[in-house]
């Protein structure tokens, strides 16, 4: 896999060195969020599957990433200043791991950067990467927020 992009090989290299992420995701709450299911293949050659491929949200709802099967996964928001998601600072997030056990998101009330631009696109484009194969292909599937 080859990533061309200085923006995102920037993001991957500060994912890479961040272990305090977990700080970044919303609280359990009660209701159920939207899940957003991150498949690995087990064959090396193949890209992540995810369902679904465009999640429409509305600002104030949650996701939740799951992983099924093993990889180092994350997921990288590729253009800049288009991320559904601020950290308790206010400050956007573009990367974070994804884990077997589940990772929540709340989706951001401040702005609106991940409006729909074409049936089923928006701005805030995201890759999946698997770390552990750096022959897998990544994928890249698109959050909407209503």
């Amino acid at each position: 896999m080859t990533i061309e992009s200085p923006f995102v090989r920037t993001l991957l290299a500060s994912a890479l060195f961040s272990a305090g992420l977990t700080a970044l995701s919303a609280p359990l709450a009660a209701q159920s969020p939207n899940p957003v299911e991150i498949g690995i293949p087990g064959n090396p050659s193949a890209p992540p599957t995810v369902v679904p491929t465009a999640l429409m949200v509305n600002p104030g709802e949650e996701i939740e990433f799951k992983r099924n099967g093993s990889g180092n996964v994350f997921v990288i928001f590729t253009n800049p200043g288009k991320t559904p998601f601020v950290d308790n600072d206010g400050e956007p997030v573009y990367s974070f791991p994804v884990v077997q056990m589940g990772k929540r998101f709340t989706i951001r009330t401040d702005t609106n950067p991940c409006s729909e631009t074409a049936p089923g696109q928006s701005d805030c484009k995201y890759m999946i990467v698997d770390l552990r194969n750096s022959e897998r292909p990544p994928l890249d599937p698109y959050i909407i927020i209503r």
